[in-house]
């Protein structure tokens, strides 16, 4: 909180924020609205790791004029991470000094004379030409070579504007074709058009046709298209070594749409099996958060409250690839469904797993959400509250006084050294009190 504390205090000096609704629209749509003929997608490479502190107190204090809270900043961030580099993940706060550290290169690029956009580490240009586009690969590289960051030889890559329209066409007459067929319809009255979010998340879904459809039967069209595309998708997953060129475009399509997908079915009256949505894990680390949503969703309606969530929890355990992003929310998934279902030997397992989480992970963030996710199943000791509050910094130390108070029956002594130190803890005691 301290550490939120003291970046809320710069914010009103930060670039905007480049998570935000309206710029992921933006971002989408760029290769649509420009008139070059080649897009440069550029994804750098572990970003938070990497960022250096100094390169980003030097751009704090460019920006705020604020040399107290800039060199707060810095201290904290060189106790938590343990050197001159890196920011901790899944926080509001690194969001926001990664906006501010980002901003350099997108400027270096703008002073170039290339118009870009950026979403997070992600970053869109265009060129006339294929050396065009080669030029703005090398000084994006370049850019991010000054700020100790590297390009993504994996996710970096130019496509041409005709390849894309064609992708984007494609893609939009499959979705067509499973609206369709949602609808008993032979032909089309009008293209399905989806707009999704960088998590999954619909955003918008429009169809342009002759006669308006109820919003019920619109909905329910959407839910059960989405539900044969997800369904088609593992199918072809089954069968990819054998697929002939043909299927293995559309099966390239369909994992295109797998992240809206599983959030337009989450209330479909059909459950997507464990080993669809582990095997979507495992090809994809990305689609855990949307994933554990799902799982979520489902255990917060009553119509399915007697689905067990722990096989599928369990698989997402054994096939994930361990990123301290999937494993917060695979810990998150963990605690809400110990709320809400009762142990059974899965769930003996991933409750076992989340205590590994607090002795065996470098990361002190996802220490401290397997010290909460420990605590909803009722398994965090006075011993190991104790090892962990020794070794958190400022950073986590107001979460394990909350998932101390989750879990009720800490020793008295402990209970009494945490919560008298500092006011955080307190206020983070208050609201578990009241979780």
């Amino acid at each position: 909180m301290l550490y939120r504390a003291l970046v809320s205090s710069l914010e009103p000096t930060l670039p905007d924020e480049s998570r935000r609704s309206e710029n992921w629209d933006r971002f989408h749509h760029f290769d649509e609205e420009h008139d070059k003929n080649y897009l440069v997608h550029a994804d750098i490479a572990a970003c938070y790791e990497y960022i250096d502190h100094g390169h980003l107190q030097d751009e704090l204090l460019t920006q705020s004029m604020n040399l107290d809270s800039t060199r707060a900043v810095t201290k904290i961030l060189n106790e938590v991470m343990g050197s001159n580099r890196g920011l901790p993940q899944m926080h509001w706060a690194s969001d926001r000094l990664g906006d501010a550290y980002l901003d350099i290169l997108v400027r270096y690029l703008r002073r170039h004379g290339i118009e870009a956009i950026r979403y997070v580490d992600d970053i869109k240009a265009g060129a006339d030409s294929w050396d065009g586009a080669l030029q703005v690969v090398e000084l994006t590289a370049e850019a991010a070579r000054r700020l100790g960051l590297a390009l993504s030889a994996d996710k970096t890559r130019i496509l041409r504007r005709a390849t894309m329209d064609s992708q984007r066409e494609s893609e939009r007459e499959l979705f067509s074709h499973y609206f369709e067929k949602a609808l008993g319809e032979s032909e089309s009255d009008g293209d399905v058009f989806v707009l999704a979010g960088p998590y999954g998340e619909l955003l918008e879904v429009d169809r342009q046709e002759p006669e308006p459809m109820s919003g019920s039967d619109f909905n329910n069209a959407i839910r059960e298209a989405f539900w044969s595309l997800t369904t088609d998708w593992y199918f072809y997953e089954q069968t990819e070594d054998t697929l002939p060129e043909e299927e293995r475009e559309k099966h390239r399509q369909l994992q295109q749409w797998l992240l809206p997908a599983v959030g337009a079915v989450s209330l479909h009256s059909k459950r997507l099996s464990e080993n669809v949505l582990s095997q979507w894990a495992f090809k994809d680390p990305s689609a855990i958060r949307s994933i554990v949503t799902y799982l979520l969703q489902r255990a917060d309606s009553a119509e399915f409250a007697n689905e067990n969530p722990w096989p599928t929890m369990e698989l997402l355990l054994n096939k994930s690839r361990r990123s301290p992003w999937s494993l917060i929310w695979l810990l998150h998934g963990a605690g809400r469904l110990a709320l809400k279902y009762p142990s059974d030997e899965r769930a003996k397992k991933v409750r076992k797993w989340t205590q590994d989480q607090m002795f065996d992970n470098m990361y002190e963030i996802v220490r401290a959400e397997a010290a909460w996710a420990s605590a909803c199943f009722g398994n965090l000791t006075s011993s190991v509250l104790t090892r962990l509050y020794r070794d958190a910094s400022p950073l986590t130390q107001a979460a394990l006084a909350a998932a101390m108070t989750r879990q009720g029956t800490i020793e008295n002594a402990v209970r009494k050294a945490v919560h008298g130190d500092g006011p955080l803890n307190r206020k983070a005691i208050e609201w578990a009190e009241g979780f």
